[in-house]
């Protein structure tokens, strides 16, 4: 649709690859978009009308209602939405957040990649946003890098940011990771980067992090990880994973007791690599856990059935993905493992094992716990100071700190 007679027409805005201005006519404002004289500003405009040529509609896709000429320029017309996502930086609940923003761009992106596309530059900025009876609406824009989900990338400086993944391949993954840098930066501001790809992706320092629930946090690491073999891979296990998160009465992060024998492998595995992360041996392992598991085995349904000892298995969707062992000894309550999965780490788990295990010594009015570590499992150690555990002088074992912590009550 052909639209050239305007009421009102505001001033020129400039911006690095687009032309804009703000026009009224009968039917309200509008934002007018036309590209700049540089060669990669009209290639994207061209790619941008390919795409809305070849798409027809989208949920939560901001699309032009037609073109307008004015004096030399052609500019696409878009609804007029002045506000997005940067305005909402540091913001929005945590609830909020997963229902007015990240399930609808899920959304948007299943059916953008369903599609055969993908947007290659999801970002606050591109995201507007109305406010509709007090409830957020948002409206993907921007279109210029979209890309059919075929081939290899060439990634230039000039499209490396925040943002961007550093995938070779075209995928939808490079659209999750994306995603998962909207919600970091939604939830504790600009700088994912430094703050946090740079700084061991760990939430342990960012400020704010421990009052979001752990399942969004599991979800901006996942969603981030620089590999693309280990993040998520679709829109809809995006989704699987939020579905219950906070604003949720349920939660599918739960804390229970060992369940003896149908867990035993899993288990098994988790010490063993409880074990390797400890720099010790195969060989110490199977000296620890006798042939085929047995005296751990033994121990294990020992402990179970013990009213001094307890074993706590952390689970994410029913997915064990944390074990903890802890005994009573005297007035002092010995913790002999604390255990969180590999790529779970740095989250926020191990807090929330510890909490448990700190229930469990109240309840048999215990002032005090203990635990060793491997005095080679440096990133251990760190994890224990920074959650209050403090070092003491004497040692069980010569090759293993001591820590030693206070039980609130």
């Amino acid at each position: 649709m052909k639209i050239d007679k305007w009421d009102r027409i505001g001033d020129l805005i400039v911006n690095k690859f687009s032309l804009g201005l703000v026009a009224e006519d009968i039917n309200g404002k509008f934002y007018l978009k036309s590209p700049t004289e540089s060669e990669e500003s009209v290639l994207q405009f061209k790619t941008e009308d390919k795409f809305f040529s070849a798409v027809l509609n989208l949920p939560n896709m901001l699309k032009p209602v037609g073109k307008s000429q004015i004096g030399t320029y052609e500019f696409n017309v878009l609804p007029y939405i002045p506000n997005d996502l940067t305005d909402f930086v540091k913001k929005l609940s945590p609830p909020q957040l997963i229902n007015e923003i990240l399930m609808p761009l899920i959304d948007f992106l299943e059916a953008l990649h369903a599609s055969g596309y993908i947007h290659r530059d999801l970002k606050l900025e591109n995201v507007r946003v109305n406010s509709v009876n007090g409830k957020l609406k948002i409206f993907v824009s921007d279109f210029g890098k979209a890309t059919i989900l075929q081939g290899h990338l060439s990634n230039k400086l000039s499209y490396l940011s925040q943002h961007s993944s550093p995938d070779m391949t075209l995928s939808p993954q490079i659209d999750i990771y994306s995603l998962g840098v909207i919600a970091y930066q939604l939830l504790f501001g600009f700088d994912f980067i430094k703050e946090f790809q740079m700084s061991g992706r760990s939430f342990e320092k960012i400020l704010g992090s421990k009052k979001i629930d752990l399942t969004i946090l599991d979800f901006i690491k996942r969603a981030t990880e620089p590999s693309a073999l280990y993040r998520l891979n679709t829109a809809n296990e995006c989704r699987r994973l939020l579905n219950c998160t906070a604003g949720d009465k349920r939660t599918n992060i739960s804390i229970s007791r060992y369940e003896l024998p149908t867990k035993f492998e899993i288990y098994f595995e988790a010490m063993k690599d409880t074990f390797f992360s400890s720099g010790k041996s195969l060989g110490d392992f199977e000296q620890f856990a006798g042939p085929f598991g047995e005296k751990y085995y033994s121990r294990l349904e020992k402990w179970s059935l013990s009213s001094e000892a307890i074993i706590l298995h952390l689970k994410q969707n029913d997915e064990i993905i944390g074990i903890c062992e802890a005994s009573i000894k005297g007035t002092t309550g010995m913790i002999s493992t604390l255990f969180i999965r590999e790529d779970k780490r740095g989250i926020g788990f191990g807090r929330k094992l510890q909490e448990a295990l700190a229930d469990f010594f109240k309840e048999k009015n215990i002032f005090m716990s203990k635990l060793n570590v491997v005095e080679t499992n440096t990133k251990a150690i760190s994890f224990y100071l920074k959650t209050g555990w403090s070092i003491v002088d004497e040692r069980q074992y010569p090759d293993a700190i001591q820590m030693q912590k206070n039980i609130r009550f």
